[in-house]
């Protein structure tokens, strides 16, 4: 059976298949390991860091730690209600007004099916199938093994 099986627009042929699939397990086996070793390391490097701040460690023979500060605002609802008491009624209600206007465009689900329950909100559901795709390797028995 020498029938093509394309992925991606790039045609593999079915005496390759296994060779494809093993690579695509290889590869996913690959990025398993390395995010975990990311993972470790970013933790590794957080907790040095944080060890040497608290320690008021700043620099070292070639190394330095460098700090950069970022300084956001953010209205003080509070203050700005006892300094502005008009102009935070007109905001109120611009963000009343435009709350108005995005309600009900989305339900949740959950808010649905509390009320009328599930069965009853079936069939003014839409569904919608995701598929997504993962090479197991085989063991000789048959059975399969995850990523």
């Amino acid at each position: 059976m020498n029938e093509a099986i394309s992925i991606n627009s790039h045609p593999v042929s079915a005496t390759d298949a296994e060779g494809a699939l093993k690579t695509i397990y290889d590869v996913e086996q690959e990025i398993k390991s390395l995010s975990e070793e990311l993972d470790r390391l970013k933790e590794k490097r957080d907790t040095l860091l944080s060890r040497a701040v608290s320690s008021n460690i700043t620099e070292g023979g070639n190394y330095e730690i460098l700090t950069k500060s970022r300084i956001t605002r953010s209205v003080n609802v509070e203050r700005f209600k006892a300094m502005f008491p008009d102009q935070y009624e007109y905001i109120r209600n611009m963000e009343i007004t435009r709350a108005k206007m995005n309600a009900g465009k989305t339900i949740l689900l959950k808010d649905a099916e509390g009320l009328i329950g599930k069965d009853t909100l079936s069939p003014a559901c839409d569904l919608k199938t995701t598929l997504t795709y993962s090479v197991v390797k085989k063991y000789n028995d048959g059975t399969e093994g995850g990523i």
